[in-house]
């Protein structure tokens, strides 16, 4: 962590459990597309898979900022602040960054895109008959797959699941 009041920008990043994929999205870098069957099943499973999320990292995500609230205020101080409150803030950040990483990792090994954490929005790749790539869209809250957009549209581009072509 910076020595600085202001923020490290990674922990802003961090702090909105925000991942985006840098991912090409011509189509051909997908390593697997989906059936709707497929997302939708798995759609099913991810509520509880990012309630898990949600819960580690905003237990550890609290105790960044608690020690950075302490470390500042310390800062504040005449006396200063020592080297062990940076290191038990540093190793927090640590804990925090694993934890982050290996949710990303949770996803990424299973070929679903996590496009952000802290609002459970995914996709998957599915290619229609034709060869077009379209990404099924899902959100944390919906009662399934129900949108899908092109790889250069996002979420903005959602259209109803049944306008998907076959």
């Amino acid at each position: 962590m910076p020595d600085s009041d202001s923020p490290d920008p990674s922990f802003e990043a961090a702090n909105a459990f925000s991942f985006s994929s840098d991912n090409d999205e011509d189509g051909d870098s997908y390593a697997y597309f989906f059936t709707l069957e497929e997302a939708a099943l798995l759609a099913r499973e991810l509520s509880g898979v990012f309630e898990q999320a949600h819960d580690e990292l905003s237990r550890l995500q609290d105790d960044v900022i608690l020690y950075k609230r302490i470390h500042l205020a310390k800062r504040r101080e005449p006396l200063g602040t020592n080297g062990d409150e940076l290191d038990v803030l540093q190793e927090k950040w640590t804990l925090y960054e694993a934890a982050f990483n290996r949710w990303n990792a949770y996803f990424a090994e299973r070929h679903i895109l996590l496009r952000d954490i802290g609002r459970g929005l995914v996709d998957f790749p599915y290619r229609a008959q034709d060869g077009s790539v379209y990404l099924l869209c899902w959100r944390l809250g919906e009662d399934g797959v129900l949108s899908f957009h092109g790889p250069d549209e996002g979420f903005m581009g959602r259209k109803p699941i049944t306008l998907l072509p076959d």
